[in-house]
């Protein structure tokens, strides 16, 4: 009877931390598994120790006896490597955002009305120069741009309140400013 209350007991402890690693925060969940224990040992010491000096199983005639506390031991290995190495990739993955985001904000924005800017000059080089109308059109290409994200902005932030009805309206719009 011993024993499968002792496999129940680490089977609950192991899911409980499993669940608070993966749901709730990996520190919290590093912080419950080592407290757990400790609190056990300071309430209830007599029962503890005798809980993780429980014997599950020996192997090699007898010659090693495997206890709760390697059971406990084996997890706490295991849960301790899984969260050092998910921390190590997520710090790794935002220092490669980061380095990511700095590299595009120091790239500098241009205009067509820019005389100096590398889209003018390698669009001249394919199609020629620009007239003056063909600049307006461009631009006017760019605010017609420009609305459409403006507009498809606030149609996905209230996604929830779109009805047919309401996205006709918005439709409506749109084309009436484009024209």
């Amino acid at each position: 009877m011993e024993f499968f209350v002792s496999i129940l007991i680490l089977i609950l402890y192991t899911v409980l931390i499993g669940l608070i690693l993966i749901y709730i925060s990996t520190l919290i969940g590093t912080a419950l598994m080592l407290i757990i224990p400790l609190i056990g040992v300071l309430i209830i010491p007599e029962h503890m120790a005798e809980f993780l000096s429980f014997k599950l199983f020996t192997c090699m005639d007898g010659m090693i006896a495997v206890h709760n506390i390697h059971v406990l031991l084996a997890v706490w290995a295991a849960f301790l490597a899984i969260v050092l190495y998910t921390e190590f990739l997520s710090w790794y993955m935002s220092y490669i955002r980061q380095e990511d985001n700095i590299k595009d904000t120091t790239e500098p924005v241009y205009s067509l009305d820019d005389a100096s800017s590398p889209i003018k000059l390698k669009a001249e080089n394919v199609m020629g120069s620009f007239s003056d109308d063909e600049v307006v059109e461009l631009n006017e290409m760019k605010e017609m741009v420009a609305n459409w994200k403006n507009w498809k902005g606030k149609i996905s932030a209230a996604d929830e309140d779109i009805t047919p009805e309401k996205g006709n309206e918005i439709i409506y719009t749109m084309e009436n400013n484009i024209k």
